[in-house]
């Protein structure tokens, strides 16, 4: 396996660490390919390092990266009250989706490879596919997904398009998809298909789950100090973090660092185009 996913904002984490860490523990919620990790070993030392990733495979590739030194737990962090790694000091929350995913996986993340199985699941073992979400959902069901989960709010084109499909042959790769999409024009700047792929990712993980899930644990799990650093790339992702830092602010939970996000200066974004979209939210645990 290659290592391909260049970790965002890494010197504004490394920075908030620096001005507000105040327990020399890191916790990296959503390790993937461990470049958060890496780059924050080489910086804070002293510290311990631990780390979740639902993906088997990719750990196996973030551990080559990172080193044996690194606690790393095969689970959702959502879990994470379950784990020693709950009483960390610094929790990292990237809820971007690793390159790894699109390029090594073979589990049909991207629409640039056809002949992929229509998967998209990070644990790649256990829950419904991809396709058995295509071919299954009903209307409403597949209307709230495309909604929820990627702002499509005119959705009934394309429900329309999978229903009539799938009684004729049942979805199974990725090229089923393709012909249903025009192969020209774009929705928002997008390619059509991108914020389907997005839609059909979201709601095979549950990623909106496990983040309220999360949430809603960090006004139970954190010790006093503890840092939080959120990393989001879709509006969903974004409300849902601050509506929770400000429900936690008004309960003397939480103290937010940042009130305007963070976002990845104008050189990052040249160098790492998966970057443009990031927004940083960080708070300490009161």
């Amino acid at each position: 396996m290659m290592v391909t996913h260049i970790p965002v904002l890494k010197e504004e984490i490394l920075q908030f660490i620096r001005d507000h860490a105040t327990i020399k523990s890191f916790c990296d919620c959503t390790l993937g390919e461990g470049g958060h990790t890496r780059f924050l070993k080489d910086e804070l030392e002293g510290w311990t390092f631990s780390g979740f990733d639902r993906d088997s495979l990719i750990i196996e590739s973030a551990l080559k990266r990172i080193g044996d030194d690194v606690d790393v737990i095969n689970d959702s962090y959502e879990n994470v009250d379950k784990y020693p790694a709950s009483d960390s000091g610094v929790f990292l929350l990237d809820l971007g989706i690793s390159m790894f995913h699109y390029k090594d996986s073979k589990r049909g993340f991207t629409f640039t490879r056809p002949e992929e199985p229509l998967d998209m699941r990070y644990s790649h073992i256990s829950g419904p596919t991809a396709a058995d979400i295509l071919n299954e959902y009903t209307p409403i069901q597949l209307e709230t997904m495309l909604m929820d989960n990627a702002d499509i709010y005119r959705p009934g084109y394309f429900i329309e398009k999978i229903m009539k499909t799938r009684k004729e042959t049942p979805f199974s790769t990725v090229s089923d998809l393709l012909s249903l999409f025009p192969s020209h024009g774009k929705v928002r700047g997008n390619h059509p298909l991108t914020l389907f792929f997005q839609a059909l990712r979201i709601e095979v993980n549950q990623e909106f789950n496990h983040l309220e899930t999360f949430l809603s644990k960090m006004n139970v799990f954190p010790r006093s100090d503890a840092l939080f650093i959120f990393i989001s790339y879709h509006s969903g992702e974004d409300r849902r973090i601050k509506q929770s830092f400000r429900e936690m602010r008004d309960a003397n939970r939480l103290k937010i660092i940042n009130k305007r996000v963070v976002k990845p200066a104008w050189e990052e974004v040249q160098k790492n185009r998966a970057s443009r979209s990031a927004k940083l939210r960080a708070g300490i645990i009161i």
